[in-house]
Parts: C-alpha cells; sequence; structure tokens
C-alpha cells in the first residue's frame, strides 16, 4: 500500500528494493523465480500461536521497511496470489471501523492493530535491527516526512506522536510488537532478517497456522544471477547484512550520529531478536562500535 512512490518499472531495481525491505509492488516481480530446498531448522520463529491451531484469516503487521511487502510476494509466489488474497483480512471492513472484516492498515500502531485483532485471525508482525531501519527510513520515509531524514526531529504518524523522533518510533513499535506476541496465542513475529536468510522456515511455519499446503522446495522472488543461480535481490541483501553496510548510508555514517542513535534505542528490545547469519548476532551489534554491548535489565536503555 506504499508502493505508489516507487515509480520505476526497472524489474533489478525493483527486485533489490523489495529485498532491501522497501515497501514496492511486487506485481511485476511474481513473474521471476528460483527454487531453493528448505532447511530443517526447526523453532526458527518466535511465535505464542498453539501448536496445532489454524486460523482463517492472516493480518500483516509492520513499520514501513520492514519487510512486509517481501513477505507478502513471498507468500503469494509460494501459495498462489488467490489463496493469499482471500486469506488476508478484507481492508475495507476493518473492524476497528465497525464492519466485519478484521485488517487494519499495517503500519497502524502496535496498540491499534491489537484492539482490531479477530480470534480467528493470525498477525504476523515484521520488525527490523535498528539501524537499518533507520537507514532505510532515509531512502523511503513515507509519511515519516522530514522526521526520517535525521535524528531528533519529532514524528506524527497519523495522529500519533514520537516527539523523540525516529529512535522513539522503533522503541515503541518494538515494544509493543513484544506486547503483543507476549499477551495473544495469536501473534507471531518475524524479523526482516530472518525472512531474507531462512525464507523457508518462515514459509513453513506461517503455513502451518493457516493450515496451507507447501511441497519440498521454497520459491524465492527474483530473477537468478547467471554466475550463482541465486536470486539477484536476496544475494544483495544478504551481502548488507553481512558487511552491515547500512551503517555507513545518511547520517548514519556519523559515528556521533550511530552513538547518539544507540544510546536513545532501547537495548532490551535489541537483545531479544537475532540474526541468524553463520555466526548469529543480535541487534544490539549494529551499536557494537560505538556502545558497550553490555546485558540490559528488561526495558532498560543504554
Amino acid at each position: 500500500d506504499d508502493a505508489s512512490s516507487t515509480m520505476t518499472t526497472d524489474v533489478s531495481v525493483l527486485e533489490e528494493a523489495l529485498w532491501d525491505g522497501i515497501d514496492v509492488d511486487d506485481g511485476l516481480l511474481l513473474q521471476a523465480h528460483v527454487n531453493t530446498s528448505i532447511p530443517a531448522k526447526p523453532g526458527a520463529l518466535r511465535f505464542a500461536a498453539k501448536l496445532g491451531q489454524t486460523f482463517n484469516k492472516l493480518q500483516i503487521a509492520g513499520m514501513f521497511d520492514s519487510g512486509t511487502n517481501l513477505l507478502v510476494a513471498s507468500l503469494k509466489l509460494n501459495f498462489g496470489a488467490s489463496v493469499i488474497n482471500s486469506g488476508l483480512c478484507p481492508l475495507n471492513q476493518s473492524a476497528i471501523f465497525g464492519g466485519s472484516g478484521c485488517q487494519i492498515w499495517k503500519h497502524s500502531a502496535p496498540s491499534e492493530m491489537v484492539a482490531a485483532l479477530n480470534s480467528d485471525t493470525l498477525q504476523v508482525q515484521m520488525v527490523r535491527s535498528p539501524l537499518s531501519h533507520l537507514a532505510s527510513w532515509t531512502k523511503a520515509g513515507y509519511e515519516l516526512g522530514s522526521c526520517a531524514d535525521r535524528l531528533g526531529v519529532p514524528c506524527d504518524l497519523r495522529g500519533n506522536a514520537y516527539p523523540g523522533g525516529v529512535t522513539e518510533l522503533w522503541n515503541r513499535y518494538m515494544q509493543g510488537y513484544e506486547s503483543a506476541a507476549d499477551s495473544h496465542d495469536n501473534v507471531i513475529t518475524v524479523e526482516y532478517e530472518r525472512l531474507v536468510l531462512e525464507p523457508g522456515p518462515v514459509m513453513q511455519r506461517i503455513a502451518q497456522l493457516m493450515g496451507w499446503s507447501m511441497d519440498g522446495s521454497v520459491k524465492i522472488v527474483g530473477a537468478p544471477a547467471k554466475e550463482h543461480g541465486e536470486a539477484v535481490g536476496r544475494a544483495k541483501a544478504i551481502e548488507k547484512l553481512t558487511t552491515m553496510s547500512y551503517l555507513n548510508n545518511g547520517y548514519l555514517a556519523s559515528p556521533a550520529n550511530q552513538r547518539s542513535a544507540c544510546r536513545d534505542l532501547d537495548s532490551a528490545m535489541m537483545h531479544k531478536h537475532v540474526i541468524p547469519l553463520d555466526k548469529p548476532r543480535s541487534y544490539a551489534e549494529d551499536c557494537k562500535d560505538v556502545i558497550p554491548l553490555e546485558t540490559p535489565q528488561a526495558g532498560a536503555s543504554w
């Protein structure tokens, strides 16, 4: 629902942006894909949904550039657009407006999302490591406007104020998603980085919870590169995650700005999420070069 700001029809540009977590239209990209085997990594997702329980409807949640569009495109490719479109909650009948449907705007504040969540609906909420997320907002901040361009500028998003700017926005969304997953048995949290690195287990878990069938391979959005056969956009996204090159983007290229951002971020939230690289690292390691990585108390800031 944010794709209108990305007007290019260059498929390679769209593919890279989609895998970079940006909210772009998947229409042109679903025409090409590559197949890879699903790795056997049980328990890869943190989820509160009951084993054996299945849901009738699917609600996607996540802040701008958290990978929500990548998730929907991956689901469409693996289970069929008709299945996903019928499974996604109808937007124009949202319960929050007194209708019988279950979807509200996917970027809504977490408290608004769970207030409208029906018991027969699975909510999949996307999160992203903080400095990577802040860097993506400098490229595609959508309704955040000028507050996405630098630290400390108050943000207002559809009537919700974040006077501390983008770091407060990230904190409050992460805290809200954590609360939702802890208190609801129909909410799961998926890290953007896990979707990039382990798309098979993510697709498999959602399929189990939605009662969808899945064969032994997962389809990856994008065209294969001639050199290695991997989807080009995904390969570039993995490289960015591995090298942490997002730390060189925009105002975050300044160590002073990195330090300022890290001091304002909720370290407890950062320590709760892990990027499943060959050598796993927590979200807190975004700040390892500017802030000591002590283990925090729950709810503590740096």
